[in-house]
């Protein structure tokens, strides 16, 4: 007969099988921490909280507003999911004295900000937000901050997502009234949002962005307005790094009323950069650069390209209209400083710019050994009376190259040799600048006697193949099998255009 086992020894081979078998089944999901606050120091307690919770997703939810008297614990759990802090439509204030950001995301955390106004801080970087994570701020307001080196609003070294979104009057005594990226791996996506009235004492008004390695920036439906800057661009500025690769996409949107040493946009290289700007408008920026100074300066976009740097900007079915310099480029200013830069300009319209040194609408201009081109396609360049000319490519290395079916207000852009589908010397017959439906972008509509109607034949420069819709998003050509127009605008048979009053920077936001 064999000998039993000891029922002390039986129990414990069971829970040791028992506990075998629990370590096969799925682990449960990660619980979350869901907490409020509705005072200074609940908030920090709360977010100490969430920092200790680890796994899963956890949120903070507002129930009053709050004024800080010293900066808030830092967002900081890179094992969590995400860490949500949700103001309810409540304002946390900074206390207007010097107690850093309002809110700070570190390194390898991943936050959402949503429905929040953060206002009344002073900060050496970031008086609204210090983001070196990843973070997404949607449906909020950030207003009223300061810093007193970079990024009024947001200062960012990391992923930033901002949707829904409203930064306004905000300043930074160096670089990004609004919004500051720098560092190895930032990006940023930005959609259905305003930048408006914010100041940089130095640099980028609006956003200032400077890469150390590749960075991506998708720009959508976003209005850069009355942002200024002292010698920077007044709206928003891009600098790619020695060796480095810069991105940037631009679509649907609209940089309108900034003014600084170069007034809306600036790109700038000693790496690569890459700009498209897509189904937006340039309008009514200039430039506050006084005489005897001797850099150029543009009152809508300036392209440039140190040496060893090569930058390339893309200005397809857009509006570029009133933008003025004291200088040299109204609407665009191309410039290589011993770089390689080039501008594509395609089914654009470029007008009423002015310039009192040198081209109106556009300048090309090449120094230390440096090459810039623009080449034109299917584009209207008019500034009328006192723009100063049209174009203008001075010295070696500098030119203007048609590639056909342009349309010019004089002779100074296409020399006699160019493609004779060119119209030089042309009234263009636009109307004011407007918001044409169905867009949310101005536009410059075409009066029923302009030549620049049903001028390119289908599958001429991509007519109704590559090319399948104007700047509103009107289908080209009209009417379907015809000839597309000239320009950013496509008009349609019997079209009135709407002329609603055009008023820069009330288009954007939801707020």
């Amino acid at each position: 007969m064999l000998p039993t086992a000891h029922p002390a020894r039986r129990l414990g081979l069971l829970l040791t099988l028992i506990l075998c078998l629990l370590a096969l089944l799925p682990a449960g999901p990660a619980r979350a921490a869901d907490l409020t606050a509705g005072t200074e120091a609940e908030l920090n307690a709360a977010i100490a909280a969430v920092n200790a919770a680890g796994a899963g997703t956890h949120t903070i939810t507002l129930s009053a507003d709050i004024i800080l008297t010293d900066w808030s614990t830092p967002f900081d759990n890179p094992a969590a999911t995400a860490i949500i802090l949700d103001g309810a439509g409540h304002t946390i204030d900074g206390g207007g004295s010097d107690n850093e950001s309002i809110l700070s995301v570190a390194a390898g955390t991943t936050a959402r900000v949503r429905d929040i106004t953060l206002t009344n801080a002073q900060a050496s970087a970031g008086g609204g937000i210090l983001n070196e994570g990843t973070l997404t701020v949607e449906g909020s307001h950030i207003t009223a901050n300061e810093a007193s080196l970079a990024g009024g609003g947001i200062y960012s070294t990391g992923q930033l997502t901002i949707i829904d979104t409203t930064i306004s009057d905000n300043s930074a005594r160096n670089y990004g009234g609004g919004i500051v990226l720098e560092g190895e791996a930032t990006g940023l996506t930005m959609q259905n949002s305003t930048l408006s009235g914010n100041e940089a004492g130095y640099a980028g008004g609006g956003l200032h962005a400077i890469n150390y390695q590749a960075q991506v920036i998708v720009l959508t439906n976003v209005t850069f307005s009355g942002n200024h800057s002292a010698y920077g661009a007044g709206g928003a500025q891009f600098f790619a790094g020695d060796g480095h690769e810069l991105t940037v996409t631009i679509t649907n949107s609209r940089l309108v009323n900034n003014a600084g040493y170069h007034g809306a946009l600036w790109i700038d290289s000693s790496g690569v950069a890459e700009v498209t700007v897509s189904g937006s408008t340039v309008a009514g920026n200039r430039s506050t650069a006084a005489d005897g100074l001797t850099l150029a300066a543009s009152g809508g976009i300036y392209a440039t390209a140190q040496p060893g740097g090569t930058t390339s900007l893309t200005l397809f079915n857009s509006t570029v209209s009133g933008n003025s310099t004291g200088r040299a480029g109204g609407g665009l200013l191309v410039a290589a400083n011993g770089g390689a830069v080039g501008a594509n300009v395609v089914y654009s319209t470029l007008a009423e710019n002015t310039a009192e040194a040198g081209g109106g609408g556009i300048h090309t201009t090449a120094a230390n050994g440096g090459v810039a081109s623009v080449r034109l396609a299917a584009t209207i360049i008019t500034n009328g009376l006192g723009a100063g000319p049209d174009c203008a490519a001075p010295g070696v290395g500098a030119a203007i190259i048609s590639t056909g079916f342009n349309l010019a207000g004089d002779d100074t852009c296409f020399p006699d040799e160019d493609d004779d589908s060119d119209l030089i010397a042309s009234a263009a017959g636009l109307l004011p600048l407007a918001l044409n439906a169905p867009a949310m972008t101005p536009t410059h509509a075409l009066s029923v006697t302009s030549p620049a109607l049903d001028r390119i034949p289908r599958g001429g420069l991509g007519c109704g193949t590559a090319i399948s819709a104007d700047q509103r998003g009107v289908a080209r050509p009209q009417p379907t099998g015809g000839r597309c127009d000239i320009g950013a605008f496509e008009r349609r048979p019997g079209e009135t255009p709407e002329f609603r009053m055009y008023l820069p920077g009330v288009w954007g936001s939801r707020q």
